[in-house]
């Protein structure tokens, strides 16, 4: 049974499905049903008779979901039923119920339903999601009159500061029964504004409408951001430097206070979804954060504000996951193809973790491992798939540590498929200065009781480690099994050596004194690398943060320290903070108005004697294109992409051809892309086009978005090239 909360001019129905269950037939003013069995009750609005009073004040529809409810797990009472309750959407269309059932003894029954959502006057609304400052746009609105009478209609759009009419805001039409007709409002944007709102509203003699949009309008430039960060103590200040091209008013400012490393993790349960999630990989490393977060909640007891959210995140992200696995047992890419080695073993490490918090099919888990075992080799390593006889194994050897890593922290007794995979790297780690491979190995050892198998790969990265001023980091020097590479893959890796030095040290009492320095300095180093979305670069990077944030965080003793702090930007206070440390988001403050071009200094103060936490400034902003296609010529050497469209003028239903190009430069790295093409405002993308791109095998995916699409590619020699439309 599905309850939905009626609104005025909505419709909304009450249907008990069962196995098996007859067709439902519903008219607009009744329902018929070929059972007994079931219910459908029909609320329709009904339009007043001509000459009844006008309602003054319509009321605004403004929540359109594409989705209206997502559940992936209902269970039902002893009787078999089960009730959601939610609130129907303002769209004026036809919903498709989907129902899944299963019963214990493994029989499934599935059904579906229409939800007719309708009124009989309304407004049509659809402006483009995002715009660029400088756009003229001629609105299309339309009205449609259903009711059994003639309609007169004032139509008028809600001046905003961020657009200037150009022309008249109201505007007066009539409709007759069953009739419909569109308007167009003039307008011209002006200033950039995040989810602007656009209202339409419609009084007709009889009946009123009114609906409302977002709109989000951006500089024409192309947006660049900045970032610092630090330990904080009693003083610490941060600089951030905004090119001299800034288009004016287009900085944004924020900064951010983190009592304690527990808040990076509070964070990173919504800053990751910001991030693509359209691979099997991704779909688990965005739901990370929200797992460890309610292992971390189950381990210690203490309670956190997210814990509904991680845990409702974590749900969707399994049921996703087994989109992605194949009959064998392994798991995909992209839900079809072979099953690759090191996701596999990453899914297998993300339902065993998840199995703590939530309801996991164990029997997914066993066939994953089974998979897993099956294609090790003799000597007890895993290969790449592009491995060739003859290669120096080196990704292979990586691979093999990624892969035994998870079965030390996943198996609960050292297996045999486990110890050949230690022995084997036992062997390789000995001639492969690698320290992704040496702390996985380490990392292995450890977690299979082997601490005297990780002590000489843990004497090795000791002598690996890089200073950077006041930070430590450890240097990738082949691909991840993901294939990180380049700041990321350093991330990455400077993450897992962190946790295999932590690891040494909680399983000894004493003569860890030079470790925990590199940890601290290591743990800096992270610090300072945090993006302007509130994660790592890339998820992979991310989750391996997050792992050793979640290793080194210790609960604040004797309750939560409160304190305060005063930020200073450029010389004027912007205001004082007061600070607990405590399991929680990190305190956030807009600088916005104090930032300048050039250098910013943002000075944070506080008392002595409190403990560390730690800070980071972001400021993102717009230049025009020239300079930045200057300054992405010289700093983004390793990738490259063109895009041209063969024609920059166009009328409407005018078809245009854009040509992408997009590689790697001198084949540093190795592994999949995202391209980004913007999509100016008005069009449409013809997926058909990007269909046919799809039968090139260097592209893989693409996702349509409200202003770009997205592309992962696997760049050929010399770089892939493909037209859409």
């Amino acid at each position: 049974e599905v309850n939905a909360t009626l609104q005025p001019g909505t419709v909304a129905e009450t249907v008990t499905v069962t196995a098996g269950a007859e067709p439902l037939a519903t008219q607009s003013s009744s329902a018929a049903v070929s059972s007994s069995k079931k219910t459908v009750t029909d609320l329709t609005k009904v339009a007043p008779k001509s000459g009844s009073q006008q309602i003054s004040t319509p009321r605004l529809r403004e929540y359109f979901p594409e989705t209206l409810l997502w559940q992936p797990s209902v269970e039902t009472d002893k009787q078999g039923r089960a009730q959601i309750n939610f609130k129907l959407a303002d769209n004026i269309t036809t919903w498709k119920m989907v129902v899944i059932g299963s019963t214990e003894d493994g029989r499934v029954g599935t059904t579906e339903k229409e939800i007719k959502a309708f009124q009989p006057f309304f407004v049509e609304h659809e402006p483009p999601r995002v715009l660029t400052e400088g756009d003229e746009i001629s609105l299309p609105v339309v009205v449609r009159n259903y009711l059994s009478q003639t309609q007169k209609v004032d139509l008028e759009i809600k001046p905003e500061s961020w657009f200037a009419l150009l022309g008249p805001s109201q505007k007066q039409t009539s409709l007759i029964a069953g009739d419909a007709k569109r308007e167009t409002f003039d307008f011209r944007v002006i200033a950039p504004v995040k989810d602007g709102k656009q209202r339409i509203t419609a009084r007709g003699s009889d009946e009123n409408d009114a609906i409302e949009k977002p709109v989000s309008v951006h500089p024409d430039g192309e947006e660049l951001s900045v970032t610092a960060g630090d330990v904080l103590d009693e003083g610490t200040s941060l600089e951030l430097d905004i090119a001299q091209s800034m288009i004016a008013d287009s900085s944004r400012g924020e900064l951010k206070i983190y009592p304690n490393l527990l808040s990076h993790v509070v964070e990173g349960v919504e800053a990751i979804m910001q991030r693509p999630y359209g691979c099997g990989e991704q779909t688990i490393s965005s739901t990370y954060p929200s797992l460890m977060l309610l292992r971390h909640y189950k381990k210690s007891g203490e309670a956190f504000t997210l814990r509904s959210r991680a845990q409702r995140y974590l749900n969707d992200g399994y049921s996703r996951l087994l989109n992605y696995r194949a009959e064998n047992g392994g798991f995909t890419y992209w839900g079809y193809g072979e099953p690759d080695l090191a996701l596999t073993a990453y899914a297998l490490r993300f339902l065993v973790d998840a199995g703590d918090v939530t309801s996991v099919d164990q029997e997914v888990v066993k066939q994953a491992r089974e998979w897993l075992v099956k294609q090790q080799r003799p000597d007890g390593s895993w290969r790449t798939s592009y491995w060739k006889e003859g290669d120096a194994q080196g990704p292979s050897v990586v691979l093999t540590a990624f892969v035994a890593r998870v079965l030390a922290r996943t198996d609960s007794e050292i297996s045999e498929p486990l110890k050949r995979a230690l022995d084997f790297l036992g062997r390789e780690s000995q001639r492969i200065d690698e320290p992704y491979l040496l702390a996985s190995y380490a990392l292995a050892a450890i977690d299979a009781k082997g601490i005297g198998r990780a002590k000489p790969a843990l004497e090795k990265l000791r002598t690996l480690a890089l200073k950077e001023g006041n930070t430590t980091y450890w240097a990738l020097e082949t691909n991840t099994p993901f294939y990180g590479w380049g700041l990321a893959g350093r991330i990455e890796t400077t993450a897992l050596v962190i946790q295999a030095l932590a690891k040494n040290c909680n399983s000894q009492t004493a003569g860890c004194e030079a470790d925990r320095k590199l940890i601290n300095r290591g743990m800096l180093f992270l610090l300072k690398q945090k993006d302007r979305y509130g994660v790592w670069y890339s998820t992979q990077a991310t989750v391996n943060v997050v792992d050793a944030m979640l290793l080194l965080f210790t609960s604040p003793t004797n309750g939560a320290v409160q304190s305060s702090a005063d930020i200073v930007v450029n010389g004027n206070r912007v205001q004082t903070l007061q600070l607990i440390d405590r399991f929680n988001n990190p305190v956030t403050v807009d600088i916005s108005r104090f930032l300048t071009v050039g250098k910013n200094r943002i000075e944070i103060k506080r008392p002595e004697g409190l403990p560390l936490a730690s800070v980071q400034a972001v400021a993102t902003y717009y230049v025009p294109w020239s300079d930045a296609k200057v300054a992405n010529n010289s700093s983004n050497a390793d990738l490259r992409l063109a895009v041209r469209f063969d024609k920059t003028e166009a009328k409407i239903n005018d078809e245009i051809t854009c040509r992408v190009e997009a590689g790697r430069v001198g084949f540093r790295g190795y592994g999949m892309m995202l391209a980004e093409v913007g999509i100016p405002p008005g069009a449409e993308v013809d997926r058909s086009s990007l269909q046919a791109a799809l039968k090139d095998w260097s592209i893989t995916q693409y996702d349509v978005l409200p202003d770009r699409i997205v592309v992962y590619l696997w760049p050929k020699a010399g770089g892939t090239s493909f037209n859409f439309k």
